[in-house]
């Protein structure tokens, strides 16, 4: 198949503090909010078959947006339709991880103009 591939993961950390007091409390007793960091692990873009140059393959790379929020993007690679990226994009996100919605847009980056979009998608971990 064609597209991009990507796994999701997510690790939750509360706020550091000078208290000695039960972890995950702020100093009332009331819970504290935590902060969730997310990492998303691109593998790959696979298979891509428009074409947006006159000459040569396209030189792919992917953004990436959570919750409308750009959080990432890959290094473009030259001249190809495939290729493993390898590459991960940590970022935080308050509330529940998993109700975050993410956007992908696969571009094709060019020397002159304007980086064209190939195609696009989103993604929600729920």
């Amino acid at each position: 198949s064609s597209g991009i591939n990507a796994e999701y993961g997510e690790m939750g950390f509360f706020g550091s503090s000078d208290d000695e007091r039960e972890e995950g409390t702020k100093p009332s007793g009331a819970p504290a909010e935590t902060t969730d960091i997310v990492e998303l692990y691109i593998d790959s873009i696979n298979n891509i078959t428009r074409k947006t140059d006159i000459t040569g393959q396209i030189d792919p790379y992917v953004i990436v947006y959570a919750n409308d929020v750009l959080v990432g993007k890959t290094k473009p690679v030259n001249n190809t339709n495939s290729v493993v990226v390898n590459e991960l994009i940590v970022f935080k996100t308050k509330g529940e991880p998993k109700a975050t919605k993410l956007r992908f847009e696969l571009m094709d980056k060019d020397d002159i103009g304007d980086d064209d979009e190939v195609g696009s998608g989103s993604f929600n971990p729920a």
